[in-house]
């Protein structure tokens, strides 16, 4: 086969050359499509043969790709083989635009510009989704800090709801839930991984009343002083508490809900996320009772370190998602709406993600259709989609909304949709 690189389809044996099946978006989809699924596909560069995964996306137009489907073998890849990882060039699981997750089973496995090395981090750099957003991927566009958290939500299950739920989901138990389920992600960059849980911190419910939580709170707080002392590169995350004005160094103070200490955003990243949020209500400083939830990659700031002193905390990257009270995450205020009458209704429901979804009926469902909707209402069989359409004004959402009602309409999917520029009132549920 000389150095041309070969993909075999296991169920049937056929061979091709992996040049031909992706020359053109028609070839991925007359080769690739009957075989989406994980681990159908090995490709020959080595031998053993390394497995991957027919992957499929809807992002303005249907593509099919390929993607590791171990984590543990995706290295093996000959060097002369296009899928082959090297330094430099991490993306190359995929010959388009690899996607940033890979699930396996119980865990998910983010890909990304992550590090733990203090020096090599750069304050403030852009992440890989805002260099290469254009066009159409603006609007779906999300670093890859906000897919991180996207991860996390989605392995601690806090993306569904039930009415037995109600009263049980405070900043204790979420806080709890998400530990819980950092420990099914992985983060890669280059050829080191390592578990999520490693290196997230999330500060204790605080008191001035509870000696147990002020005592779980200094502990907290002295972990955290000596891994910053120490150099390390973690991910501090957190319920929003409140945000300084520009400083006169053009950076802003960041604060979360349970830790006293400030979190310093450089000039770029402060402005980057004002601009993110300047379509919320109240913009980046919110409104009050809102819920926001924070995910920082944070080290500490250049300089002298103190022994009883915690380090000044540079933020890297950060990524703030908005919530319900119930902390289902949110698109827009007419989301929040929806979702406040599910509650109110004593629904059951999922709000899956774009990417990072944990393996389950309802990502499965969705990879199958190669749709997202808004909300999955899981108390009808078969289940409801549910599209809050708020950009119908727009030519690329009509396009892309098009699709997806086809979709639905070719599969008999139920589907349940609110134009909200037709009317503001909420349509009833199914």
């Amino acid at each position: 086969m000389g150095n041309s690189a070969f993909i075999r389809f296991i169920r049937t044996g056929q061979v091709m050359p992996l040049e031909v099946v992706t020359a053109t978006a028609e070839n991925r989809e007359h080769y690739l499509k009957p075989f989406a699924g994980s681990a159908t596909v090995e490709c020959l560069c080595a031998h053993p043969p390394i497995p991957m995964t027919v992957a499929h996306r809807r992002v303005g137009t249907e593509s099919w790709y390929l993607c590791p489907a171990s984590a543990t073998e995706k290295h093996r890849h000959a060097e002369w083989c296009p899928l082959h990882l090297g330094a430099g060039n991490d993306s190359a699981d995929n010959l388009d635009a690899p996607p940033a997750v890979t699930v396996e089973d119980n865990r998910t496995i983010i890909r990304g510009s992550f590090t733990r090395t203090w020096a090599e981090a750069k304050p403030g750099a852009k992440a890989d989704a805002e260099r290469s957003e254009t066009g159409s991927s603006k609007a779906s566009a999300r670093s890859g800090l906000a897919v991180l958290l996207w991860a996390l939500w989605s392995q601690a299950q806090l993306n569904t709801w039930k009415p037995v739920f109600l009263g049980k989901r405070f900043y204790g138990s979420i806080r709890g839930r998400l530990l819980s389920g950092a420990q099914r992600v992985t983060v890669e960059s280059g050829r080191s991984n390592w578990s999520l849980a490693d290196d997230l911190h999330i500060p204790p419910a605080w008191s001035a009343k509870d000696q147990v939580q002020k005592t779980a709170c200094a502990q907290f707080e002295a972990m955290l002083h000596a891994k910053l002392s120490h150099h390390q590169v973690l991910f501090l995350a957190g319920q929003f508490r409140k945000i300084d004005e520009t400083d006169a160094d053009g950076g802003r103070m960041i604060y979360l809900s349970h830790f006293r200490h400030g979190l310093w955003l450089p000039p770029g990243l402060a402005q980057r996320l004002e601009k993110a949020t300047s379509q919320w209500a109240g913009g980046l400083a919110g409104e009050e009772g809102e819920h926001r939830f924070v995910l920082a990659r944070v080290r500490a700031k250049k300089g002298p370190v103190a022994s009883d002193v915690m380090p000044n905390i540079e933020c890297l990257d950060i990524a703030m998602e908005r919530f319900s009270q119930e902390w289902i995450p949110l698109d827009s205020e007419h989301e929040r709406r929806v979702c406040d009458l599910l509650v109110a209704e004593g629904r059951e429901f999922a709000k899956p993600f774009t990417q990072a979804n944990r393996k389950d009926w309802i990502s499965g469902l969705c990879l199958k259709l190669g749709v997202v909707p808004d909300f999955v209402l899981t108390d009808r069989k078969p289940a409801v989609f549910m599209e809050v359409l708020g950009r119908m004004n727009e030519p690329d959402y009509q396009v892309r909304t098009a699709e997806k009602m086809a979709i639905y309409q070719k599969t008999g999917r139920p589907v349940w949709t609110w134009d909200v520029l037709q009317t503001d009132m909420i349509p009833e549920l199914p």
